[in-house]
């Protein structure tokens, strides 16, 4: 599975220079699209994301012991250049405790994500625009089963991920979105106090929604609201198993 989404991005990417080969449209950044309000450049770019979340695992909950949705924050700091070029850090967390969680025991689920990445977007046709990213992802991920003797699973891994991002313009200033994101992680994993090394496990994140550009006293934002799922494969209790998230985000983006 790895192998094909890695040569899926690949094969995208071979598209997009052959659309500016076959001189079907024009790339350029998006600083060169037409633009309603506020021209893009470089600066630097700060992304704050708020989204509710529910857990969910391939095995299943009981129903006393499912996750409610839960608050699990993004925010992202980058400097872009005025080719549309930049680096990024981005931090996202999940951190709940739920009284009945997995075997109708109290569980306490921690986990949060590190990206240090660069990227470019490009404008495929004015309205039309993607963005590219590559970088490096630190995971965290410990679930602490709380009345099964505390019964603890923790991950700690290093690995590489891949993303893209398309957004169309519907309105003067509104762009409907689509995201993907892929991280093949590698790292010890530690399971009620047995340890495995060099484990392999695969994030894979899609997202969808709306996002509106607004200018205020000369400076960019962006107002976004959308949905989202996440696949963690290996995460869950059962060692070929995988825990996932779903849920909503709400989001604002600003440019200095």
């Amino acid at each position: 599975m790895s192998k094909k989404l890695f040569s899926a991005f690949a094969a995208l990417l071979s598209i997009v220079a052959a659309y500016q080969t076959a001189g079907a449209g024009e790339l350029h950044t998006v600083a060169g699209c037409d633009a309603c309000c506020c021209d893009s450049g470089y600066g630097l770019d700060v992304d704050f994301e708020l989204a509710f979340l529910s857990l969910h695992r391939s095995d299943g909950f009981s129903r006393d012991g499912i996750f409610e949705l839960e608050a699990a924050p993004r925010v992202a700091v980058g400097y872009e250049i005025c080719d549309d070029f930049g680096a990024r850090v981005r931090y996202w967390e999940f951190n709940h405790f739920e009284a009945a969680g997995q075997g109708g025991n109290p569980s306490q689920v921690d986990t949060y994500n590190i990206d240090l990445e660069l990227y470019r977007a490009i404008c495929l046709d004015c309205g039309l625009t993607a963005e590219f990213a590559g970088g490096i992802r630190y995971n965290h991920y410990s679930d602490n089963n709380v009345a099964d003797n505390n019964q603890t699973t923790r991950f700690n891994a290093y690995g590489g991920t891949l993303g893209i991002e398309l957004s169309q313009a519907v309105t003067c200033n509104g762009n409907v979105y689509a995201r993907g994101r892929w991280s093949l992680l590698m790292g010890d994993s530690v399971d009620d106090g047995n340890r495995d090394f060099d484990v392999l496990r695969d994030q894979y994140e899609v997202g969808i929604g709306y996002e509106q550009d607004i200018c205020v006293m000369g400076i960019n934002a962006v107002v976004r609201g959308g949905a989202e799922w996440q696949n963690w494969e290996g995460y869950s209790d059962n060692a070929d198993g995988a825990i996932g998230f779903r849920g909503f985000v709400l989001g604002v983006q600003t440019q200095y």
